[in-house]
């Protein structure tokens, strides 16, 4: 006997196949022209699952029939013209089948694909397919000087893992060999940005390729890096601040960006907690936004692909992405997809073909998929996803699918679970080595200029670890807006510190905080048990627990300090202990603290938000 779900798969199986007889029954009423308008539509859908994304050519996303235009009953050789179809400028000049499946297999089939056909609204999809088949190519032009620039950041970050792997042989640095095409994607990111009126960018990420991003993008010099792996601090030792694991490290600075800008960068410090730095660089742009503008500030994450779809700090964090108070205009998710967890492939560690899936639960979140081996391709990338960004505050993943050279870290052995794979990863070139020789036969650069790049730079590592010897770190931290701020190891802390105030301005605080304008519709039973309870409490000079709260937010906004209260239960508490927003039965609203006298110095924010709990708190 059949068990239940067994029935339910039979259900399902005999469904799929009714689908498809209906499919191709009714692919023989069409007309031609139907067909190919069907077929068309089949390739921009699915295109992500047959172009050439894997470097490794491992081949393990399979495309659908659908992209082929025998599966629509049309012939390569019959005579079609495109120009019948809703088709962009690129392909309308076809005049065949094969004519249109050729400009297609150029457009989407390739070592990049978007998927965008998933969107919510025409405008969003229509302006992707203006971008692919139309006139709008602004984005696909690489200078041979952004291909030069691109092969020095390949190049130096080969350049790095192989010096660090010969001086520090049994240190885990995580390296980025075989992500290389990481640091052109993010530089390309940063011009972009800065072309754009962009100012500031703040970076998350983990802590593989983490030493090359620093060393080649951010400019922080190699000997504090040596420094820190031969034992030393990256911070002064003064008695009141320890360090961070090397793989943690940060850094602010200004990225120069070319034409005499610069860009500055924040890159933060990474916990080992994979992903929790995600909503605090999420927050930290979110301030530098208010401060300036949120076209002035790019957010970045930079993902790795099990992480990506293993955390759940990842998706609270993304589904903050389009609220009001929690928007930060659009983050960039750069994924530096190894195709490889620890040791989990995947096909074990997600139940869908990309680890980038995640972004088609956001609205209107379009994902560009790219071959790390393709160093052009991956500018390319980076510039459609600003222009994105730019155009609709929007988030935008792109997919650089690469691979890890060595296992989790460089002293494991990944053959051990992952032979196929690591058989293929040990029989290619890297790609800084693909890029150099492609860009020697196109006459772009000398093999004597290649050579001369990594000669120099791995003549300047070997300087910079002899000034690593005699480094002595310098504070970093604890300047520009956060000068005079002090430690707690820097303070007396016995001694007691008055912080109170007059009976009077406490009982004038709690009455502010029941402050409603004449004629507000507000509920009945909130202006008895909350607005007359709370005016009693301060004639008797008592307060409860919601009282003394609001009190102490009103203290700290009168002395000129801002309030963010951020959280499901940041209006009204759970049990009604906390109404810092009242809301009118005509739906208006009022938060009574806003109205306190400070001198317009500041506010006070009620940021109502998803049911989250581990990146609203961070």
């Amino acid at each position: 006997m059949l068990g239940r779900a067994s029935v339910r798969g039979l259900v399902r199986l005999h469904q799929a196949a009714c689908l498809r007889q209906m499919c191709q029954a009714s692919k023989r009423h069409l007309s031609n022209t139907s067909k190919a308008a069907l077929w068309v539509d089949a390739v921009r859908r699915n295109s992500h699952l047959g172009a050439q994304l894997d470097p490794l050519k491992l081949d393990y996303l399979h495309a659908p029939k659908e992209i082929q235009p025998s599966f629509w009953g049309l012939e390569p050789n019959e005579e079609f013209p495109a120009s019948e179809l809703q088709v962009g400028s690129e392909v309308e000049q076809a005049n065949s089948v094969k004519g249109v499946f050729d400009k297609l297999s150029d457009l989407y089939l390739g070592t990049m694909a978007v998927q965008f056909m998933h969107m919510d609204g025409s405008e969003h999809r229509d302006w992707w397919l203006e971008r692919i088949e139309g006139n709008t190519k602004e984005w696909a032009d690489v200078s041979q000087e952004e291909a030069h620039n691109a092969a020095r950041l390949m190049i130096e970050s080969e350049g790095l893992d192989l010096f660090m792997t010969k001086k520090f042989p049994v240190f885990k640095r995580y390296s980025g060999e075989g992500c290389e095409a990481m640091l052109p994607c993010v530089q390309a990111m940063l011009e972009a940005h800065s072309d754009f009126g962009g100012e500031s960018c703040v970076i998350a990420m983990p802590h593989r390729g983490r030493f090359n991003l620093l060393t080649s993008v951010i400019g922080m010099p190699p000997r504090k890096l040596f420094h820190k792996v031969g034992g030393g601090r990256e911070i002064p030792l003064d008695g009141w601040v320890g360090g961070d694991v090397t793989s943690h490290l940060a850094r602010d600075a200004d990225v120069d960006v070319g034409n005499g800008r610069s860009v500055h960068v924040s890159l933060l410090h990474n916990p080992s907690h994979l992903e929790a730095v995600d909503p605090v660089m999420l927050g930290k742009a979110r301030l530098k936004q208010e401060v300036s503008s949120q076209g002035a500030v790019l957010p970045l994450m930079i993902h790795g692909d099990a992480a990506l779809g293993g955390q759940g700090v990842v998706y609270e964090s993304a589904a903050m992405c389009n609220l009001p108070n929690f928007s930060v205009g659009g983050t960039v998710h750069l994924v530096v997809n190894n195709q490889i967890g620890f040791t989990s492939d995947r096909f074990k560690s997600r139940s869908c073909p990309h680890s980038s899936d995640l972004g088609k639960m956001l609205p209107s979140t379009p994902i560009i998929h790219v071959n790390g081996d393709d160093a052009r391709q991956v500018i390319r990338a980076s510039k459609l996803a600003l222009e994105w960004r730019n155009q609709f505050e929007s988030d935008v993943f792109i997919n650089l699918v690469c691979y890890r050279k060595h296992g989790h870290n460089e002293l494991d052995e990944p053959a051990f679970t992952n032979p196929v794979m690591y058989k293929a990863v040990r029989s290619r070139k890297s790609p800084p080595v693909q890029f150099s020789n492609e860009l020697v036969n196109e006459g772009v650069m000398t093999a004597e200029e290649v050579s001369a790049l990594g000669e120099q730079y791995k003549a300047f590592l070997g300087d910079e670890l002899k000034a690593a010897a005699t480094h002595e770190p310098e504070q970093e931290s604890f300047k520009g807006k956060w000068a005079g701020m002090k430690h707690g190891a820097q303070v007396d802390m016995t001694v007691a510190i008055d912080s109170g105030l007059p009976i009077e301005k406490l009982k004038e605080f709690g009455l502010a905080s029941v402050d409603v304008p004449e004629g507000f519709p507000l509920h009945n039973r909130i202006e008895k048990t909350h607005v007359k309870a709370r005016t009693e409490m301060m004639e008797k000079g008592v307060a409860d627990w919601g009282c003394a709260e609001a009190i102490a937010f009103a203290s700290l906004l009168s002395q000129g300090n801002g309030i963010r209260v951020s959280g499901q239960d940041s209006e009204r508490g759970t049990f009604s202990t906390r109404h810092s927003v009242l809301h009118g039965s005509d739906g208006s609203t009022h938060i009574p603290l806003q109205n306190l006298d400070h001198g317009g110095r500041v506010s006070t924010k009620v940021c109502l938000g998803v049911t989250v709990h581990r990146s609203i708190i961070s």
